[in-house]
């Protein structure tokens, strides 16, 4: 991940609030208010696609936020499936 200012990184930074088959919502990681649905407090993401709510429309980074404030591009733990040896 490029270096940028903690600052400028933090007004971008987006937790998630709920997960569903449907969509995705996210909300300002830094704003705990719940009942403001606004544009840049709170995305929902309704599709895989590039229009107005796609996820190719505002193409999120999955990052991991250290105790200490780091942040750093999260790694994808992916589970490798064991071959069968049929002898």
């Amino acid at each position: 991940m490029e270096e940028y200012a903690k600052e400028e990184l933090t007004k971008h930074l987006y937790r998630i609030q709920k997960l569903s088959s449907n969509f995705y919502e996210f909300r300002l990681a830094s704003n705990n208010q719940l009942n403001n649905t606004e544009y840049p407090n709170y995305i929902r993401i309704n599709n895989f696609g590039s229009k107005k709510t796609g996820w190719l429309t505002y193409n999120p980074i999955k990052v991991e936020v250290s105790p200490v404030g780091e942040i750093k591009h999260a790694r994808e733990k992916y589970l490798q499936k064991k071959k069968k040896a049929i002898l």
